[in-house]
């Protein structure tokens, strides 16, 4: 399983940091933090498209548990999400 470790941030607006990170079965996530950001955002993509599903505040250990969730879902099913951020 992906984790925060397999991310690459890259430089998203100034100051700030990105890495997205798609997984197999259609679903990925975006990871953003820095100057704009007070903690650590973590959205759930599908198709590589951004969904409803936008977490604030998160924690790298929150991260790794969203990105462990997402990656095990299977393609057919529409992501809902019990992680209680």
């Amino acid at each position: 399983m992906k984790t925060t470790k397999d991310l690459n941030f890259t430089p998203h607006l100034q100051g700030c940091f990105r890495a997205k990170m798609n997984f197999d079965n259609g679903y990925g996530v975006s990871v953003v933090f820095g100057k704009y950001f007070q903690d650590i955002e973590g959205a759930v993509l599908f198709n590589d498209k951004l969904t409803d599903d936008i977490y604030n505040g998160l924690l790298p250990a929150d991260v790794d548990e969203l990105m462990i969730e997402v990656q095990s879902f299977k393609s057919d099913e529409i992501f809902d999400s019990d992680i209680p951020f």
